[in-house]
């Protein structure tokens, strides 16, 4: 099997379709994609039917990761806020996912994170960050997620699962502080930038270094580029997928 990761899509069909059609070709119901936040499948109360569609036709398993501006969907699926979801929770390589029913290849990552080992491999999904235009957002009433980011509760939890095992690959939204300096030019220009929150960036940190002994890669988006940071262990993806292993 091969595990390839791509970057934010913002709910636009084209966008993901332009991202992971080139892969198609080679893809088989053995594969798996990991998609890393902003995924846009749902905003507030509304569930993104075509983009659904669209990675329901793919021939493999498709693993849903919240960003910051997607809602906390174990959340709202189990509590029914969204609409026309027929959810369930599910069991895959030992871990538990939710899903629609009506939707089996697309698997729905835990809101707070999770430890999932996949073909072997050791890996840490870790959701959520902090929205730059959040102020924005609740003034012009803009959908909103108010629980983006990590609760302290929950990184904890994942920085536990982080020292107690090999970890192999991060799968996060965001990345750890130490990087944010080799992607300055996706960022706003200090003198203009809003207050930023970068707890979970400094938090991540101590994850970087937690699972520094055996980690191979670091999957992430948000920043909206293509591009390795950290001499090739961070990898921010955007609008490209990119194999894994």
């Amino acid at each position: 099997m091969s595990l390839y990761a791509v970057g934010d899509v913002h709910g636009s069909f084209y966008t993901a379709k332009n991202a992971i059609n080139p892969l198609c070709p080679s893809l088989t119901s053995s594969d798996v994609l990991v998609m890393v936040g902003d995924v846009g499948i749902a905003y507030g109360d509304h569930f993104n039917g075509q983009l659904r569609r669209y990675l329901a036709s793919l021939p493999c398993l498709v693993l849903v990761m919240r960003g910051n501006h997607d809602v906390r969907y174990w959340r709202d699926m189990k509590l029914d806020k969204l609409s026309q979801v027929r959810s369930e929770l599910v069991e895959w390589s030992g871990s538990t996912f939710m899903r629609d029913s009506r939707y089996p290849n697309t698997l729905y990552v835990n809101d707070a994170g999770d430890l999932v080992t996949i073909d072997g491999h050791c890996c840490l999904f870790v959701p959520g960050a902090w929205s730059i235009d959040g102020a924005w957002r609740r003034k012009t009433h803009e959908v909103w997620e108010p629980e983006e980011q990590l609760s302290e509760h929950e990184m904890a939890r994942l920085l536990e699962l982080a020292s107690t095992n090999p970890v192999e690959h991060v799968f996060s939204h965001t990345c750890p502080k130490g990087w944010i300096g080799d992607l300055s030019d996706l960022l706003f220009p200090p003198e203009s930038a809003p207050p930023i929150d970068d707890t979970m960036e400094i938090w991540m940190d101590e994850v970087l270094k937690a699972c520094d002994a055996t980690l191979s890669g670091w999957w992430f988006g948000h920043y909206h580029g293509d591009r390795t940071v950290a001499n090739g262990l961070g990898h921010l993806l955007y609008r490209a997928a990119r194999k894994v292993f």
